[in-house]
């Protein structure tokens, strides 16, 4: 549908886009139910339905919102300096950045990764940081320790940190990993 002076106009050269909007408007007793955001006029003696872009613009941030997705599983932190990371940027190890396989999230993203752990007190302490995904990780590793060819990703990994960000989010490297859920924005 061509988007004209803030509105969608729906072609009515296309069949069955204008039967769909017939049978609506003839299933319809009063054309008050269609609501603010949309009304009917005719063109070319045929009746077809306009819609306000900007109600259905909102609506479509409204549902992306309610989308976020949560992966729980391991993070660990990995250690590349001066190699190139899947987004063309020089690896960091001090810039709050990971890596996540492609079906979490894309390259560019900001995700949240939370850590809950007890202290000496018994207490459930939970710290969060925010990290942009610039790598592809984590991968599943043979016994030698290698990335097993073709690369796969991990099983229980979620999430491959810089050692900053694997730091400000833990306290320590001494781990190496520990259980985090990520979420994942929906863009």
């Amino acid at each position: 549908m061509p988007f004209i002076s803030g509105r969608y106009y729906m072609n009515p050269v296309y069949g069955r886009a204008v039967e769909l909007a017939r049978a609506t408007q003839t299933a319809r007793d009063d054309s008050q139910s269609e609501g603010q955001d949309s009304h009917w006029v005719t063109i070319g003696e045929r009746h077809v339905l306009i819609q306000n872009a900007l109600n259905q613009q909102s609506e479509q941030h409204d549902e992306s919102k309610q989308k976020a997705k949560a992966f729980s599983g391991n993070a660990t932190y990995y250690n590349l300096p001066g190699k190139k990371t899947a987004s063309g940027a020089k690896f960091d190890p001090n810039k709050m950045a990971a890596a996540m396989t492609g079906e979490k999230a894309k390259l560019g993203q900001t995700v949240t990764v939370t850590y809950t752990y007890n202290d000496k007190k018994g207490n459930a302490v939970t710290n969060s940081i925010s990290v942009v995904v610039n790598d592809r990780g984590p991968f599943a590793r043979d016994a030698d320790g290698k990335a097993t060819v073709p690369l796969q990703p991990a099983a229980e990994g979620v999430i491959d940190l810089t050692p900053a960000a694997f730091k400000k989010l833990v306290g320590t490297t001494k781990p190496g990993h520990v259980l985090v859920t990520v979420t994942v924005p929906n863009e």
